[in-house]
């Protein structure tokens, strides 16, 4: 009975560690789901070790986790677009310049 409770309690963190992301953004090509902070300021760079260089001139602050640990970057956005803080959104931390898609509200 122990072995038992043990194993459905390994399968319940393992679910909850699980991506559930969509498909169309898999995280083995560098999606990830974050949450925006703020606009960032014309020629922002995303400083995140993606190898891009070129400042942004249409981005927001967005806030994600690694693990357990906060981390913050910057993602372009499409220009003359505004998105309020809060706002969750796809970006790709290989691809800096790949704008970030609004995960639509679920309610």
């Amino acid at each position: 009975m122990k072995t038992l409770a043990a194993c459905m309690c390994a399968a319940c963190l393992a679910s909850a560690c699980a991506d559930v992301g969509d498909a169309r953004y898999p995280q083995r090509d560098g999606w990830r789901v974050g949450i925006v902070e703020s606009t960032a300021p014309a020629g922002s760079t995303p400083g995140n070790g993606c190898g891009e260089t070129a400042a942004l001139d249409h981005a927001v602050y967005v806030r994600y986790y690694a693990g357990m640990r906060p981390r913050r970057t910057v993602v372009a956005i499409v220009p003359g677009t505004s998105w309020p803080a809060g706002q969750r959104l796809y970006f790709n931390l290989r691809d800096c310049r790949r704008q970030g898609i609004a995960i639509p509200d679920a309610g």
